[in-house]
C-alpha cells in the first residue's frame, strides 16, 4: 500500500509542524525571590517530615534541593540530620561540617554535629561541638 500525500497538505503540515514548538512552550523564568521561596518551602516539608518520621519522603526532598542547589546548607544539614537518625554517624558528620561552613551560627547544626561525633567515640570533638552549641544558644 502506498500513501500519497498531495503537496499542499504537505506544506500545510510541515508548516504547522514549523510553529508548533512555539505555541505554549514558553517557559517563564523563575524569579530570585520566587525560586528562594520554593526552596524555603520545600526545606520546611522536609525538616516536617523528617521529624514525623518520614525519612525516606525527607530525603528525596533534600536530594531534590541538593540537586538544584548544591551547596544549600540548609538541605545539607537536613540530609546530615536524616543520616544521623539512619545511624551513618560518619556521614551525618561530613554533612554537617559543610552545613557549618555557611552557617556557623547556627546552635542547632552544632548539636547535631556534637551528637554524630559522640556517637563515633569522638568525645573531646563532641565536646567542643556541644560547646559551640551551648555558647550559641545562650
Amino acid at each position: 500500500m502506498k500513501l500519497t500525500v498531495s503537496r499542499s497538505i504537505l506544506t500545510a503540515l510541515v508548516a504547522g509542524a514549523l510553529t508548533l514548538p512555539t505555541v505554549g512552550c514558553t517557559e517563564k523564568k523563575e524569579s530570585a525571590e520566587a525560586a528562594a521561596a520554593r526552596i524555603a518551602s520545600m526545606i520546611t516539608e522536609a525538616d516536617t517530615r523528617l521529624r514525623n518520621n518520614r525519612v525516606s519522603d525527607a530525603e528525596a526532598i533534600y536530594m531534590r534541593i541538593l540537586k538544584e542547589q548544591p551547596n544549600n546548607p540548609d538541605a545539607t544539614g537536613g540530609l546530615g540530620r536524616l543520616r544521623f537518625e539512619q545511624d551513618k554517624f560518619g556521614e551525618a558528620e561530613t554533612l554537617l561540617i559543610k552545613a557549618l561552613e555557611t552557617k556557623a551560627q547556627d546552635a542547632a547544626l552544632w548539636g547535631a554535629l556534637g551528637r554524630a561525633l559522640a556517637h563515633q567515640d569522638k568525645h573531646p570533638e563532641a565536646a567542643e561541638a556541644f560547646g559551640k552549641a551551648f555558647g550559641l544558644d545562650a
